[in-house]
């Protein structure tokens, strides 16, 4: 979980906690992992808003589209 956890701080700016240090081939192992988790995140955050169509809203704004 270390390591894991070293890759998403290197990877993002999400706060985390303290911050680890270790060597990016330590962590290259949880690239992947990190890069699935992150576009998951988006793709539930964006999905709603697909409704709308192509333009780009907050996911509160989906209530008030219209479907035509």
């Amino acid at each position: 979980m270390k390591r894991l956890r070293a890759a998403l701080q290197f990877m993002t700016t999400l706060p985390l906690g303290r911050p680890v240090r270790l060597a990016p081939a330590a962590m290259a192992p949880f690239f992947p992992l990190t890069g699935l988790l992150l576009g998951l995140i988006t793709a539930l955050r964006t999905w709603p808003s697909a409704a709308c169509g192509p333009r780009a809203l907050p996911p509160y704004w989906t209530p008030y589209c219209s479907s035509s």
